[in-house]
C-alpha cells in the first residue's frame, strides 16, 4: 500500500491514480489526488475541531456554491483519522486562480466575501486567530494608498475604510 491508498480506504473514489503535494496554502499541508472517479483535495487538519469547524462552514457555503464538495467518508463523517492524524477531502476545482490580477473580478470577489461574512457570522464554531487581519492589512498599506500618486488609487481609501 502506497502512502495515500489510506484515502480510498475511507472514501469512495476508486482507485487513485496519482497524488502530487500542492505547493500553495500555509497550514493543511494539501495534496492533490487524481483517482478513477475524479480529482479531489486531501487536507490534513490541526484537529478534530477544526474538521468539524470547516465542515459546519462547507454546509452553509455549499448552499450558495463558493464552496467545493466535501466529501462524506464510510463511517459517515465528513473527515477521518488515519495513524492519529485527521484528513478531511474536498473535490478539486480546476482554474479557479486567476494567473494574472488583470484576470480578477474585484466586485465579483467582494460580493463573495460580502456573501461569506453574511453567512459564517452566525455559526456557532470556534473562533481561530485570522492570519489576515483586515485592519493589520490596511494598516500596512494605507498610507501608500492615500499618498498614491494616482486619483483612482487614492479613491479606494474612503471605500475601503467604509
Amino acid at each position: 500500500m502506497t502512502d495515500i491508498d489510506f484515502v480510498r480506504e475511507h472514501y469512495d473514489i476508486g482507485q487513485v491514480l496519482t497524488s502530487t503535494a500542492l505547493q500553495q496554502g500555509n497550514s493543511s499541508k494539501a495534496i492533490l489526488i487524481h483517482a478513477a472517479s475524479g480529482k479531489y483535495v486531501l487536507r490534513k487538519l490541526r484537529n478534530e475541531q477544526q474538521a468539524q469547524a470547516e465542515h459546519k462552514l462547507y454546509q452553509v457555503l455549499a448552499s450558495v456554491n463558493i464552496s467545493p464538495d466535501m466529501l462524506q467518508a464510510r463511517g459517515g463523517l465528513s473527515y477521518i483519522i488515519y495513524n492519529h492524524e485527521i484528513y478531511n477531502l474536498q473535490t478539486y476545482i480546476d482554474n479557479t486562480f486567476p494567473h494574472h490580477q488583470a484576470g480578477i473580478d474585484f466586485v465579483q470577489l467582494g460580493n463573495v466575501i460580502s456573501l461569506f461574512h453574511q453567512l459564517s457570522t452566525h455559526l456557532d464554531i470556534p473562533e481561530q486567530k485570522d492570519r489576515y487581519a483586515l485592519s493589520q492589512l490596511w494598516s500596512a498599506v494605507s498610507n501608500e494608498v492615500k499618498n498614491s500618486s494616482f486619483e483612482g488609487i487614492r479613491a479606494l481609501a474612503e471605500h475601503t475604510e467604509q
